[in-house]
C-alpha cells in the first residue's frame, strides 16, 4: 500500500498525456489515430491507480472504448489509460461522461455505483477531474457564448456576459470538489491524490 515512487513522474505524465492526447485527436489526414495494441496487464504488485472524473477524463470516442464502459464512454486512449501504461500502474477507471460531484459521491440513476466506491485502503494514486457539470457551468457557458459571440467581434463578449456568474458558481463547485477529496482521503488516507484541471476552452 505504501507509495514509494515520487509523485512527480505521475504529475508530468498526466500533463503531457492530456496535452499530447488532445492535440493528437485528429491526425494529419483528419482521421483519428489508430489504437495501439493492448498492452499486457501490469503485475499485481503495481501501484493501484483510480481515475475519477467526467467526460474530460473518460475521453468519449477517442479510439476504441474500454470494455464494459457502457454509457460512461471510457476511452482506451484517455489520459488515465495512457498514464497507467506509461508508469505501469493497475488502472481502475471509473470516470463517466456527464458526471457531477454528486454522481462521484453517490452514483446516478444511469450509473448507480458511486465513483468513490472504487477507492479503498489499497489505493496508491487517485486523479480527480470533476465539477464542470455541476450547476450547469459547461452547458450555460456554451449557450451564452454561442448567443453573444460573433466573428471579428472586439473584446471578449462571452467573458463579459458570463464571467460574474461563473465566478459565483465556481466558489460553490470548489466546496463540492472539496467534499469529493474528503471522501477519497477517508477511504484511502495514504494515497497520493492529484486534482487534474480542465483544459482551457
Amino acid at each position: 500500500m505504501t507509495f514509494r515512487r515520487s509523485p512527480w513522474p505521475l504529475i508530468a505524465s498526466v500533463g503531457v498525456t492530456v496535452a499530447v492526447g488532445i492535440g493528437g485527436l485528429v491526425a494529419a489526414n483528419g482521421r483519428a489515430p489508430e489504437d495501439p495494441p493492448h498492452a499486457q496487464a501490469p503485475p499485481a504488485a503495481a501501484e493501484r491507480y483510480v481515475a475519477i472524473g467526467d467526460s474530460f477524463t473518460s475521453g468519449g470516442p477517442i479510439g476504441a472504448l474500454q470494455p464494459g464502459s457502457g454509457s460512461c464512454q471510457r476511452s482506451s486512449r484517455n489520459y488515465p489509460s495512457l498514464v497507467a501504461k506509461e508508469l505501469g500502474f493497475r488502472l481502475v477507471d471509473v470516470s463517466c461522461g456527464g458526471a457531477t460531484t454528486q454522481h462521484v459521491l453517490a452514483g446516478s440513476r444511469a450509473v448507480p455505483a458511486a465513483q468513490v466506491a472504487a477507492v479503498n485502503p489499497e489505493t496508491d494514486v487517485v486523479t480527480v477531474s470533476v465539477g464542470g457539470n455541476d450547476l450547469r457551468i459547461f452547458a450555460d457557458l456554451l449557450i451564452t457564448c454561442l448567443r453573444v459571440s460573433r466573428a471579428n467581434t472586439d473584446g471578449a463578449p462571452c467573458r463579459d456576459m458570463a464571467g460574474d456568474t461563473v465566478t459565483q458558481k465556481v466558489a460553490e463547485v470548489k466546496r463540492r470538489v472539496g467534499g469529493v477529496l474528503d471522501a477519497i482521503r477517508e477511504r484511502a488516507p495514504d494515497a497520493h491524490v492529484l486534482v487534474v484541471t480542465y483544459l482551457g476552452l
